[in-house]
């Protein structure tokens, strides 16, 4: 039964060839379909093979498409030997076709034989000295281990063929390199610079607004994503990058037009995740959360920054920044507990952070009337000062002490609690810049000196007396 239906198959094909001899297409899809259901036993379309022999045995076009039906069903055998029948009817006719080359060399090189796929490779060139692939598949060989060397062979084509991107195609292969985890990010933004733009295929765009982004150059991004995105109007890439970048400039540009940014970046993020490719990430809600900021829209910031957690709970940043939209609400006790609920689970907080904090604290506690009311808010900023001294020694030793000093003195006023801040504050002054500090070291010393006199501790009111000259 099994031989009568392959050989029906092979009949079928003989059918189909006869009534277009000039056209594989037809007994090619015969072909697979015999293939795909018979991977594992080649017996099975020897009949089908025997048959398309005889019809296209002087067509190497047409033993160049069996040859890469093999290859895309790992019939390794066959794929090599159609590939090689094709070479020697092309090499027989003067033909021009480089195909067959580059399919035995990517043989070789899948079998980790990277020297004689380069020579594939190299006849491929010779034989079509045109064809953009061959070039590439030589410089693919050798971007490891010799990066020049194959930038050499694309400029090589470029000189043959000015139209064709040498270093953009160069710089697409230092990006597959850095996404592999090389150390290649930089080398991928000098080619892409260095390449006409004009000349960008359509994969160049989203990956050279990528490396962009990576190095800060946003205003830059912005522009060549609307470049790709006008020929590519659905590209994610382009436009989460393009989204990130206008985020990003209207945070650090202070010379730009920030609300017209954050509105761009909103809208871009429509576009985006309208697209058809498109696949949620927790940073595309993260900044869309940051413009929302940016724009003083507290609700929907807080949406994308809760579905930007849903999608990745280990983002501690976050507990920060709906804490700053707490503050903005005005809820100072909620914002104030998402600062130390990111404190506490992010080791490495800046002191920035913590600084931050402490401004909410100053700015509630000059808004409080009730001086009852102020003792526990200046209590827990002084802790926050006390923790930044704790994880952050040396840093900022001045402003620290002359902070906690002053709150000690809400608290205590007796003078006793911040006695050994002042006495801190005028070491810290000392050590940095005596000149620079000299009127914050008198005064301080002066104060000191009045609190121990009135304690009766002479030898230390005697001391910042004389300090405070």
């Amino acid at each position: 039964m099994k031989a009568l239906k392959y050989f029906a198959a092979g009949a079928m094909l003989a059918m189909c060839s006869v009534a277009n001899a000039q056209d594989i297409t037809s007994d090619l899809a015969t072909l697979e379909s015999v293939v795909k259901a018979n991977k594992d036993n080649p017996a099975a379309y020897k009949a089908n093979l025997k048959t398309l022999d005889k019809l296209y045995k002087k067509d190497p076009a047409a033993l160049t498409k069996i040859s890469k039906l093999f290859y895309q069903y790992d019939d390794t055998l066959n794929c090599r030997a159609y590939a090689e029948k094709a070479i020697t009817f092309i090499e027989k006719k003067k033909v021009t076709l480089c195909e067959p080359y580059i399919i035995l060399g990517d043989l070789h090189y899948i079998a980790g034989d990277p020297g004689t796929a380069a020579g594939w490779y190299e006849r491929a060139k010779l034989n079509d000295p045109k064809n953009a692939k061959a070039y590439e598949k030589v410089a693919g060989v050798y971007r490891k281990a010799n990066p020049k060397a194959a930038v050499d062979n694309l400029k090589e084509l470029e000189t043959i063929d000015p139209s064709y991107p040498a270093n953009a195609v160069a710089a697409g292969f230092y990006y597959d390199a850095a996404i592999a985890g090389q150390k290649t990010w930089g080398r991928t933004l000098e080619y892409f610079q260095k390449e006409d733009i004009n000349k960008f295929r359509e994969e160049d765009y989203p990956r050279y607004v990528y490396v962009l982004y990576l190095y800060n150059k946003y205003e830059k991004a912005i522009e060549v994503a609307d470049l790709g995105l006008a020929k590519t109007p659905d590209d994610v890439t382009c436009w989460r990058y393009k989204m990130y970048s206008q985020v990003m400039k209207a945070q650090t540009d202070s010379k730009s037009d920030v609300e017209a940014l954050f509105n761009g970046a909103v809208e871009s993020s429509k576009k985006m995740f309208a697209a058809e490719k498109y696949q949620e990430y927790a940073d595309d809600y993260r900044m869309l959360g940051e413009a929302y900021v940016g724009l003083k829209n507290y609700a929907d910031a807080e949406t994308a920054i809760n579905k930007s957690l849903a999608l990745n709970a280990d983002q501690p940043g976050l507990l920060k920044s709906l804490g700053d939209i707490e503050f903005s609400k005005g809820n100072f006790e909620k914002g104030a507990e998402l600062y130390q609920n990111y404190f506490d689970k992010y080791d490495k907080v800046d002191l920035t952070d913590y600084y931050a904090l402490t401004q909410k604290y100053d700015e509630k506690i000059k808004a409080t009337e009730d001086e009852a009311a102020k003792k526990p808010l200046q209590k827990a900023e002084d802790a926050v000062f006390a923790t930044m001294n704790e994880k952050f020694p040396g840093k900022l030793l001045v402003y620290i002490y002359y902070k906690r000093a002053q709150l000690n003195d809400a608290l205590d006023e007796t003078g006793a609690s911040s006695a050994p801040f002042y006495e801190k504050l005028i070491e810290a002054a000392q050590a940095e810049d005596a000149v620079k500090h000299q009127g914050t070291i008198a005064s301080t010393a002066r104060k000191l000196a009045a609190y121990y006199k009135k304690v009766n501790n002479t030898e230390k009111a005697a001391y910042y007396t004389e300090l405070g000259k």
